[in-house]
């Protein structure tokens, strides 16, 4: 249904493969950025980006990464680690559906198990609920949602660019 990946490349256009990955349905978690020099001269810079995208769109997306001048390679992770990371699309869903503030409470009541995530196999024992709390502090650190204390406990919403 989707797939991990992570582009790697030069800075150029990547708004356009951004604007790709959200179109297609999939999400950009993670962003870091490196800087080449040699002493005091700049030679360039690279990104490496943690995307989730449709399986069937993995052919588009790696076409688009070549166009330019950047490719997808697979990461190696866990399987837990894979399971964290995909349920941030059910979770991005619930909260880019709302402009207010959402407490874990409210966003475990929203999913339901079985649910539609990518994550979700009713053969496993378990659901992502579960680490739920680790998931969001993973997203707040990615800078992918913004967190408060109030008085009904930690609330997220999606953080705007």
């Amino acid at each position: 249904m989707y797939k991990i990946t992570i582009y790697v490349g030069g800075l150029y256009k990547f708004d356009e493969f951004k604007e790709l990955v959200e179109d297609l349905g999939g999400l950009v978690l993670k962003k870091d950025r490196f800087s080449f020099n040699r002493g005091d001269y700049f030679i360039g810079e690279q990104v490496h980006v943690l995307t989730i995208i449709p399986r069937e769109d993995k052919e588009k997306t790696e076409i688009i990464a070549r166009d330019i001048k950047g490719r997808l390679e697979k990461p190696k992770i866990s399987k837990k680690d894979k399971r964290k990371i995909m349920a941030c699309l059910p979770i991005h869903d619930i909260l880019s559906k709302s402009s207010d503030w959402i407490s874990k409470e409210s966003l475990e009541k929203s999913i339901s198990c079985p649910c539609y995530s990518p994550v979700c196999n009713q053969k496993e024992e378990y659901c992502f609920i579960d680490y739920l709390e680790e998931v969001l502090s993973g997203m707040v650190d990615m800078e992918m949602l913004e967190e408060q204390e109030s008085s009904n406990g930690k609330e997220y919403k999606i953080k705007i660019d």
